[in-house]
């Protein structure tokens, strides 16, 4: 008899909670090089309100990034966007990203490799092998942790900002710097 009072009450929370997300939009300055530039990209995380030990909260469920001017992003996944370099002679972009969470670690079976890299091009995107080259580069997309902040000048999170931001978030060193000969265990 009790389960049941718990489950009516339980039932009007988990349905005013279904159905529940939200979007947040960002524009972050980016150092790119080929040839040496600051570019400013656009993008999205998508969150969805679930509840976690009893307590409503939001979920982020994909991180997005628009390049190429489109209304539809030129890359979306559940993973947390780190790098991003611009390849010569207009072949798109190389975008690495970390496994944020376990369950993407098992969806994508138990990788040895905390970072997945993407090649962006007009085309859409493409999962390609982590080039060697980028051991111990450090990261230049704004770390996802803080997209709910609004930057300080109201438009665009600048590069200062970003540093800033970074060094006060207590991020591991592999969302950091890329760490490519690192173990990953989930």
């Amino acid at each position: 008899m009790r389960r049941m009072k718990l489950l009516w009450l339980l039932l009007p929370l988990a349905h005013g909670l279904a159905g529940c997300s939200k979007e947040i939009d960002v524009f972050e300055e980016v150092e790119l090089d080929n040839p040496k530039k600051i570019e400013i990209i656009k993008r999205r995380e998508l969150y969805e309100r679930v509840i976690h030990q009893l307590s409503p909260r939001w979920w982020k469920t994909r991180s997005e990034i628009f390049l190429f001017d489109k209304s539809n992003p030129d890359w979306s996944d559940n993973l947390r966007p780190l790098y991003l370099e611009r390849l010569p002679e207009n072949q798109g972009y190389l975008l690495v990203t970390g496994i944020e969470s376990s369950t993407v670690c098992f969806q994508r079976g138990r990788p040895s490799s905390y970072y997945i890299t993407f090649h962006l091009t007009h085309n859409g995107a493409k999962e390609i092998p982590t080039p060697s080259r980028l051991e111990g580069v450090p990261t230049n997309l704004l770390l996802s942790g803080v997209l709910y902040r609004k930057p300080a000048n109201g438009r665009v999170f600048t590069l200062p900002e970003k540093t800033e931001l970074t060094r006060l978030g207590g991020y591991a060193e592999r969302e950091r710097k890329l760490l490519l000969t690192s173990k990953f265990g989930c």
